[in-house]
């Protein structure tokens, strides 16, 4: 996994990157989501427990969600030592996860009925002993997200050409100053 992290920061450049496994998460957690909300005999907080418990026998890590309010569709989740902590700890970051946390809003997205994104409150990766990553309803979606990164893009870009185009007028009106100086 730490080969396929590293092939799409270098293919991608970090921050587009960071959007495309967040985005990822999001949506493959809209998946589980949906398969749980489907199950009319399970609660959400059934379904909870069992997404912890099967993803931490899988290898993702110990989650713990706490104080889940479903009134008010929110929620906090600690994470310690998950798969996605382990690569950016092997790739020697000191920035940490998006995928894991933008899986679980997807996955209460699709449970709770309503758009649900993250803020991630403390994170393992600075050396705390867990990541917290706090939940509430939200107008922000990965596409907003995905629209504010090419906005970000084009807006570097013209600043990028606005400078290139201002050293060659500086380059030209000095080659004019210089033509135009008599011998």
């Amino acid at each position: 996994m730490k080969s396929f992290f590293d092939t799409i920061e270098e293919i991608s450049g970090t921050e587009a990157s960071k959007l495309v496994f967040e985005t990822t998460g999001f949506r493959q957690g809209i998946t589980v989501g949906e398969y749980f909300e489907k199950k009319k005999n399970v609660s959400i907080e059934e379904a909870s427990k069992l997404i912890t418990n099967t993803y931490a026998s899988a290898g993702w890590g110990h989650a713990v969600i706490e104080e889940l309010d479903i009134e008010s569709k929110t929620f906090t989740v600690k994470f310690k030592n998950s798969w996605e902590y382990k690569i950016h700890k092997a790739q020697g970051k000191s920035a940490g996860a998006k995928y894991i946390p933008a899986h679980y809003a997807g996955i209460f997205t699709a449970m709770l009925g309503t758009n649900i994104w993250y803020e991630i409150i403390q994170d393992q990766i600075e050396g705390h002993e867990y990541s917290v990553v706090r939940y509430f309803q939200s107008d922000i979606t990965v596409n907003h997200n995905i629209r504010q990164l090419a906005k970000k893009t084009e807006t570097d870009h013209i600043l990028e050409l606005e400078a290139l185009v201002e050293d060659k007028t500086r380059d030209l009106t000095e080659l004019v100053k210089e033509l135009s100086s008599p011998i």
